[in-house]
């Protein structure tokens, strides 16, 4: 038998795994090497957290909890790393929108996983 594509648990978890190793990149590369997302700092955490929510919670999603508080571990773990770096510094503001990323990616899931019980 042929398989034609991967499950969307799978999926989600592998396109996680590679999202998680971008956003690492971008959190601890020298400012002139990178390019802003959003030209705001901020919204670029905000971005950033809120698709790793999405991605973990349809991977994870038995495990709701769980994935949010390492998430927030996530966010942590990148902020003491920036210490170790010349060009960035442990910011509670980076911490602060971190959280409100996964709080909209929390969201937007609960809001899909709505829909698709009303539609299906």
């Amino acid at each position: 038998m042929i398989r034609t594509a991967l499950p969307l648990t799978r999926m989600a978890r592998l396109t996680f795994w590679a999202a998680a190793l971008v956003v690492l990149y971008f959190a601890l590369a020298p400012v002139p090497e990178r390019e802003p997302l959003t030209g705001w700092d901020k919204a670029n955490h905000v971005v950033a957290f809120g698709g790793l929510a999405v991605l973990a919670l349809l991977g994870w999603a038995p495990r709701e909890r769980l994935v949010l508080v390492g998430l927030i571990g996530y966010g942590v773990s990148i902020e003491v790393l920036q210490l170790a770096t010349v060009d960035h510094h442990f910011d509670l503001h980076d911490l602060a929108a971190d959280a409100v990323g996964l709080a909209v990616g929390w969201c937007v899931w609960r809001a899909w996983r709505y829909a698709a019980a009303r539609l299906g």
